[in-house]
């Protein structure tokens, strides 16, 4: 597998580092990540805190990864936050952009493993895009564990991470009864209201072009 696959790192760090608290940060996450994570995490408990989780990056998905996207969100180990800051500040309009996968106890200031990189909990972020991950130096665990603590505790970005559990089964549950009542619709009824439109202009277009042709052989007559 290519060095550039975040998937690969991933795994191999989850495999290297068996137990423990997993702490997962990332900017974006989908219904694919979250289902790619309830697979990949069986059995240990972890904190995932997606910094953007606006709706509609979780109204798409199969059938099969919504299912275990909602058994992840459920799970009694695992806890989903998000933290942004919408209001103008001193430190100006914020999300959570961090991307790293972190073994450390709660509570405690320090971490016992870390992977750092680019890579968003996505399929694009996980198997697609050309991400760069690199384990911390044991020299940095400390300072990262302290910076965890700090964003969970509320300390250095002025507010605790909230619960997001509740908001994103929401959003996955809408996508998928749209996604069902899609697929009951007839073929016709499905073609996008903009796609019509152009149809109609198709045949308005033709129309004149005929009323056009007619007056011109008239006028050839006359």
């Amino acid at each position: 597998m290519p060095d550039y696959n975040a998937q690969a790192h991933i795994q191999r760090f989850l495999g290297d580092n068996p137990h423990g608290h997993l702490y997962v940060l990332v900017g974006y996450a989908s219904v694919w990540g979250l289902a790619w994570l309830q697979e990949n995490t069986p059995g240990r408990p972890v904190t995932l805190i997606i910094g953007d989780t606006r709706p509609h990056h979780f109204d798409s998905a199969t059938n099969r990864d919504r299912a275990r996207a909602l058994q992840f969100l459920r799970r009694g180990d695992a806890r989903t936050l998000s933290w942004y800051r919408t209001r103008r500040s001193a430190q100006g309009k914020s999300m959570l952009h961090a991307k790293g996968w972190i073994i450390a106890a709660p509570g405690e200031r320090s971490a016992t493993a870390a992977l750092i990189g680019s890579a968003n909990l996505t399929r694009a972020g996980l198997q697609d895009n050309w991400e760069m991950m690199a384990l911390a130096a044991d020299g940095e665990l400390s300072r990262i564990g302290r910076q965890l603590d700090g964003l969970m505790q509320g300390r250095t970005v002025s507010r605790k991470p909230w619960d997001a559990e509740s908001r994103l089964i929401e959003a996955i549950e809408a996508g998928r009864r749209v996604q069902e009542l899609t697929k009951a619709m007839p073929t016709r009824q499905r073609r996008p209201p903009a796609a019509r439109r152009r149809s109609g202009c198709l045949t308005l277009a033709a129309a004149m072009g005929v009323l056009v042709a007619s007056i011109a052989t008239l006028l050839l007559l006359l």
